[in-house]
């Protein structure tokens, strides 16, 4: 849906490569982030799922995806990798933490072991990884995993967004912190906040346990809320509306503006879905995993259905697009993550970690690279 024309994806192409070329002789402390790291869970700040500038997989190379390496950092099965200036950065709850790892060689850079169990899936913003724990959220320097400070509040489950210097963590309550310092600004009080705010056009989205929420991110005031009788997950908002899943097996689409429903479309036949999953949307598409184990793709603007494809088990993976290729970890006997074809939903790939916990962490996809958690290790795959 956000997919740019041909012309200026040749152009991001081009840029993408200078800029991979002119990192080169540089240390990795003076490298510039490229525009198509994913350093954020469901890649930037909208949570489109949807990395534009990925030019290198694709639909007709993606099945010669091979292992490029297998890291010694333990994750927490619920955290998912984000990848910014060659460093992938995990969260474990157990025992390492917070770890950074060479994104060309898999080894560790550093590894930070917190007090309380790390939790959510990290968040990296300029020089500082955002990382929420059983007590609070903490931020640590990038290159060093040196911790700058820690703000105890209930849980945090979610991912943090950070926008215009204020990381916004979602728990018990919505808090807004300054990214530099710590310090809490505000903290709007809800039904349990369980989902990671997107950011767009100066205003916050999240879900509780009953509805999705927009709220004024300078003073946690509600600009509107749009009531469900079931959990909502990370919302998606693109183009004026906002996408999000329902734990009673419906995706639905508000206006980003008034909250008013454009489409509702149930997904499953018991009205249960149970997954975690997030919706992704790229060029027209939604993009949907559910509890049943079937993955969908959606007109974004009708919500009329494309296509869908059963998998093996309960899909708790939220999906990734690149290129028109749609990645995520689908559980079988034991715990996977595979490629799918986004225009048909074909099988194209599919790599098995031989772990039998489920998989719950989404994919990332830059560079060429497609990294995933497992429920023990992280993994790179590549060409």
């Amino acid at each position: 849906m956000s997919g740019s024309p041909h012309g200026l994806d040749r152009v991001a192409f081009v840029l993408t490569v200078a800029l991979a070329v002119s990192f080169v002789a540089l240390p990795a402390s003076a490298q510039r982030p490229a525009p198509g790291d994913w350093r954020e869970f469901r890649f930037d700040n909208r949570h489109t799922g949807y990395n534009r500038f990925e030019t290198v997989l694709s639909p007709s190379n993606v099945a010669g995806l091979q292992e490029k390496w297998e890291s010694e950092a333990y994750a927490f099965e619920f955290s998912s990798p984000v990848v910014s200036n060659g460093t992938v950065y995990i969260a474990a709850d157990s025992p390492y933490g917070v770890s950074a790892i060479d994104a060309a060689t898999g080894t560790v850079r550093w590894s930070h072991k917190t007090v309380d169990p790390a939790t959510s899936s990290p968040t990296v913003a300029g020089k500082l990884v955002y990382v929420g724990t059983t007590h609070g959220i903490m931020a640590l320097k990038v290159t060093t995993g040196k911790q700058l400070w820690y703000l105890h509040t209930p849980a945090v489950i979610a991912a943090a967004t950070v926008a215009h210097g204020v990381v916004y963590a979602s728990s018990n309550v919505l808090s807004a912190i300054d990214a530099a310092t710590g310090a809490l600004l505000w903290r709007a009080p809800g039904a349990y906040f369980g989902s990671s705010p997107a950011v767009a056009k100066d205003v916050l989205y999240v879900g509780s346990e009953r509805g999705l929420s927009a709220i004024d991110p300078t003073t946690g005031s509600t600009i509107w809320y749009f009531e469900t009788d079931d959990p909502v997950s990370s919302p998606a908002v693109l183009h004026g509306v906002v996408y999000f899943e329902c734990n009673d097996g419906t995706i639905r689409a508000l206006n980003a503006s008034t909250g008013a429903l454009i489409w509702s479309r149930p997904l499953t036949t018991d009205g249960n879905d149970n997954s975690y999953a997030s919706p992704a949307v790229a060029r027209g598409v939604v993009y949907a995993a559910m509890g049943d184990g079937r993955l969908w793709a959606l007109n974004a603007t009708t919500g009329e259905v494309r296509w869908s494809r059963q998998t093996y088990a309960s899909l708790e993976s939220s999906p990734a697009v690149a290129n028109g290729v749609v990645y995520v970890g689908c559980p079988g006997i034991t715990d996977a993550v595979c490629a799918r074809r986004a225009s048909t939903g074909a099988l194209l790939w599919e790599f098995d970690t031989h772990w039998a916990d489920g998989a719950f962490s989404s994919p990332a996809v830059t560079d060429g690279r497609l990294y995933y958690a497992g429920p023990e290790y992280v993994y790179a795959f590549g060409l």
